[in-house]
């Protein structure tokens, strides 16, 4: 039987962080002309070296990430769900356009944790936009910009990538 388990986890040190540096977007017909070979669950080298990521910087404690698994007692399939939802600051007209452009394509998101851990979602099968919406808030304190939420379903859990892969494949 192929679906033996294999270890265990201890409890580990209470050195962790939540949230979101940053994520950088392709489209997913540009991540699959990459060329990733994925080894145990990680992408260890591209074999194009083409810049096609483009970084979108995140405000403190805002952003989030998961991939929960879901399955089917009935059926007996098992699948993830990336969702990744961000926050651009400030309304503008070119912001609105590339939001658009965004949810024009099924895309592939490199998600950089507080932790230092870079997470591929979408890779097989891409995620896409399901809600964005934009705002000025209400007092002067309020956030003003956008929140964008993707979603998309995979086969497999999500990729990590290393910091200098994730950054020789970004426009500077």
């Amino acid at each position: 039987m192929s679906c033996l388990l294999t270890q265990g986890f201890p409890l580990d040190c209470r050195d962790a962080v939540g949230g979101i540096k940053a994520v950088r977007f392709a489209s997913l017909a540009q991540w699959t002309a990459l060329g990733a070979t994925v080894a145990s669950g990680e992408v260890t080298a591209f074999g194009s070296a083409s810049t096609v990521f483009y970084t979108y910087a995140q405000l403190k404690e805002t952003s989030f990430m998961s991939d929960n698994g879901t399955g089917s007692m009935q059926a007996g399939t098992w699948f993830y769900t990336p969702t990744l939802t961000i926050l651009i600051p400030k309304l503008s007209a070119s912001v609105d356009r590339e939001i658009k452009l965004l949810a024009q394509n099924r895309l592939v998101a490199l998600v950089e944790t507080n932790d230092g851990v870079i997470k591929v979602l979408g890779a097989s099968n891409g995620i896409e936009i399901i809600t964005s919406a934009g705002g000025s808030g209400t007092a002067f304190g309020d956030f003003n910009g956008y929140t964008i939420a993707f979603e998309g379903r995979e086969k497999e859990p999500s990729y990590t990538v290393s910091l200098a892969l994730a950054d020789s494949v970004t426009n500077a």
